[in-house]
This record gives C-alpha cells, sequence and structure tokens, in this order.
C-alpha cells in the first residue's frame, strides 16, 4: 500500500501557470494602435474667434463642420474648399448623409459679415436645419 502512495505522489501534476506578460503586450499594442490611427479635430484654417460672455453646450457631433476664416477661405470637415466648389461639395455629401441636417460654423472674428451671411443662406437653401456658431468664452462680452 505504500508503494501505491509513493508513486502518486511522484506522478502529481503541476496546474498549468497562466503568464500575464502575453495579456498586457496585447493590451499595450492595442492602446498604441488606437492612439497613432486616431483623428485629431485640428483647425484647418487659422480662424480666431469672437469671445462672448456666456456659452452653452453644444452637443450636435452629427453636425458638419464650416470654418471661414478672415480672407473668406471656407474650409469643410477639416479640408480647405474652394468657394465655387463648396455647394456642390456640401449637397454631394448631403445626399450621401440625409441625418446630417445641422452645421457648425467657425468664423474668424474678422471675417466679411456680408460672406458669413451669404455662407448662412446657402447652407439654409442646402437644406441645414440648425446652423451653431462657435466662439470663445470671454470676460466682459456684450450684456
Amino acid at each position: 500500500m505504500s508503494e501505491f502512495l509513493a508513486a502518486d505522489s511522484e506522478n502529481v501534476v503541476n496546474e498549468p501557470d497562466v503568464g500575464l506578460t502575453p495579456l498586457v503586450d496585447v493590451v499595450f499594442q492595442l492602446l498604441v494602435f488606437f492612439i497613432l490611427t486616431s483623428t485629431f479635430a485640428t483647425p484647418v484654417l487659422d480662424v480666431v474667434l469672437p469671445q462672448l460672455s456666456e456659452t452653452q453646450s453644444n452637443s450636435e457631433s452629427n453636425a458638419w463642420r464650416i470654418e471661414l476664416d478672415a480672407e473668406g477661405q471656407l474650409a469643410l470637415e477639416g479640408q480647405n474648399v474652394a468657394s465655387d466648389t463648396f455647394e456642390n461639395l456640401l449637397t454631394t455629401l448631403i445626399s450621401e448623409y440625409p441625418e446630417r441636417r445641422n452645421a457648425i460654423l467657425a468664423a474668424d472674428e474678422k471675417a466679411d459679415h456680408g460672406a458669413v451671411l451669404e455662407l448662412m443662406q446657402k447652407l439654409g437653401n442646402l437644406g441645414i436645419n440648425q446652423l451653431y456658431f462657435e466662439h470663445t468664452v470671454g470676460e466682459g462680452g456684450m450684456q
């Protein structure tokens, strides 16, 4: 009987050990992948936004982003666009994404008032339902 017990104690199978090193390596690689492939929303044009005394939160993540600088140059979704092709491009994009009917306009504070109004009219004619104006928050704005 003692031979039987001794044989069993020698053939004890160790349980497998799960190493965490491969898991940490995979998580690190995924982190690096997502950091490198993410797009950062950086303005294309040098736009100085007007200042207001207070701000409202804008949760319009589905709105088209349009920039207008002081010289009248346009950018749509981070890409420079010539003024004469802006309407055709936005019409094409709206037909591809009909659920996106809002726009955020980042117009330079020195942009021509007439250019801003003309752009607003174009956006309305193209079917933009709501237009949000991007601005910075400063102290002592107009009351």
